[in-house]
């Protein structure tokens, strides 16, 4: 690997921090292996875009794997993009068997027998002496016809066996599970971003010539790390932001990409948004007054793009849709460098917007005030300041 170039792909030596996470499932593995009954095996990690929970199941295959523990890494999406989702789950249990068994799995007639046969095999020749640590990926990306598949059979059978470890990872909008041991016995953490300390130690290990700028990459990522090395790499130019916002759609089909974009980025700019600001953020984005006839039924299907990969979230303390802090200043510094009028147009109909609820006597009105405030506030801002961009709006 250049050393001016992120890493790509999984490598143990470029592997930094996540160490209570690492912890955590080791105690986990430790305990089953000394007989406990542990309440919770099934641990899910999940995380906006770039956290790194890949590079995360990956490490802990390799670093937990020993003659007592079999570890075994699979990625659902190689499965779940399949037309027929059955016979997918079908496949993942096959080869599920040669990962573990380096044999070709007995012909089964349904994914029930295959799963049957799987977990008999598992039980006999695995657990008797070792213990098993399944880390599955891209769970919630899954359609949750395959997930539903997956919890009527494999990971519920797996899921029940007290030497059985299972570590899921996904981003989006969670599924619910309806076994027990996926959903109330299972323990949920969110990978948060870097601080900078921790940057810097991620700067130092996978690009050292670029760990000077350190202080410069994450004022603009907030410690995202796959944003880290990507912006470091670029040098901190402002033309490295906009395949930084790429990046994070990655997941999104290709075809609704441009389109979804579009959407974050208008709700990029107030700090908290629902239903009533859609309208009125992207008739401003596009200088086009037909987005303030939108339906409800319409800006729902405009949320349900977002929640669904995990663009935007439900925020439990604020009571509204937010956008992770670390994808939000990687949003706004690109408006305010290469889109200023945009973002200006943006702040001015937040203003218009707050000001007419502050006007109306809400109960809320001491919130919108605020609000009302921070985007003035945002407006003096780039007017102070001058900035100015290439305006590509």
């Amino acid at each position: 690997m250049s050393n001016s170039q992120p890493p790509e792909q999984y490598a143990n030596k470029l592997f930094v921090n996540r160490v209570d996470e690492i912890d955590f499932v080791r105690r986990k593995l430790e305990q089953a292996l000394e007989g406990q009954i542990l309440e919770k095996r099934t641990t899910i990690f999940t995380g906006e875009h770039g956290m790194g929970k890949s590079w995360l199941l990956h490490h802990l295959r390799e670093n937990l794997a020993s003659p007592q523990v079999v570890t075994r890494y699979f990625n659902l999406e190689n499965y779940f993009k399949q037309p027929d989702l059955g016979q997918a789950a079908q496949q993942l249990c096959a080869e599920l068997w040669q990962a573990l068994f380096k044999t070709t799995m007995p012909a089964c007639s349904s994914l029930e027998q295959a799963t049957r046969v799987l977990i008999t095999a598992v039980k006999e020749q695995i657990l008797p002496q070792q213990a098993l640590m399944l880390l599955t990926d891209t769970v919630y990306e899954a359609p949750p016809a395959f997930l539903s598949a997956l919890n009527d059979y494999i990971l519920s059978a797996f899921a029940i066996e007290p030497k059985v470890l299972l570590v899921l990872a996904g981003r989006g909008r969670e599924y619910v599970f309806q076994a027990p041991e996926l959903r109330l016995r299972a323990d949920f953490i969110t990978l948060l971003p870097f601080n900078q300390i921790e940057t810097q130690a991620q700067l130092q290990c996978q690009l050292p010539d670029k760990a000077g700028n350190t202080e410069q990459v994450y004022a603009i990522t907030q410690g995202n790390p796959k944003a880290n090395g990507l912006l470091a790499a670029s040098d901190n130019s402002p033309a490295a932001l906009s395949p930084l916002i790429d990046d994070m759609l990655a997941p999104i089909e290709l075809t609704d990409r441009a389109l979804i974009r579009t959407y974050l980025e208008a709700l990029a700019i107030p700090r908290r948004f629902d239903y009533s600001h859609v309208p009125h953020l992207l008739s401003a984005y596009h200088k086009d007054e037909k987005y303030k006839q939108l339906s409800r039924r319409e800006v729902r299907k405009i949320f349900d793009q977002l929640l669904d990969p995990g663009l935007i979230f439900w925020n439990t303390t604020q009571l509204a849709y937010t956008i992770h802090n670390s994808t939000r200043n990687i949003l706004l510094q690109y408006l305010k460098a290469i889109q200023v009028d945009r973002c200006r147009r943006l702040h001015l109909a937040c203003v218009d917007l707050y000001q007419a609820w502050v006007a109306s006597g809400s109960r809320n009105a001491d919130q919108w005030q605020a609000e009302l405030e921070y985007h003035k506030n945002q407006l003096r801002f780039l007017d102070s300041n001058g900035i100015s961009g290439n305006n590509l709006d």
